[in-house]
């Protein structure tokens, strides 16, 4: 469908009665219906397309992260007891260390048992 372009005075009145339908609580399609009765030729999703970026574009107030400069009550940053990054690897080493010794020891024990039980 090619995309129809409305003159300012139109644009203006379709989004006037999409405004007024929407601020009396009435649906979107009930909103539509009144842009429709103006000329609008698009559909609901085209409208509401519109609205909104009419809205964004008017400067709505977008919350941004953080606290406001000057805030006196921010969170106050503790250093925690933290082991140094190096220690990471050495937990690391040590648990395969570990495992291999007790897998080692596991295997050595079924081997004493094997002996034993053929000695006697």
């Amino acid at each position: 469908m090619p995309r129809v372009s409305y003159d300012q005075a139109k644009k203006e009145a379709i989004l006037k009665a999409v405004m007024d339908n929407r601020a009396a609580n009435k649906t979107w399609r009930e909103a539509h219906d009144a842009a429709k009765a103006l000329g609008y030729e698009g559909s609901l999703q085209g409208i509401i397309k519109l609205l909104r970026a009419v809205e964004k574009r008017k400067g709505a107030t977008v919350r941004k992260p953080g606290r406001p400069a000057g805030s006196k009550n921010g969170v106050k940053l503790v250093a925690r007891d933290m082991p140094p990054s190096g220690l990471a690897s050495t937990d690391i080493a040590s648990l395969v260390n570990n495992l291999v010794n007790a897998r080692v020891n596991e295997a050595l024990d079924r081997a004493i048992a094997v002996l034993q039980s053929a000695k006697v």
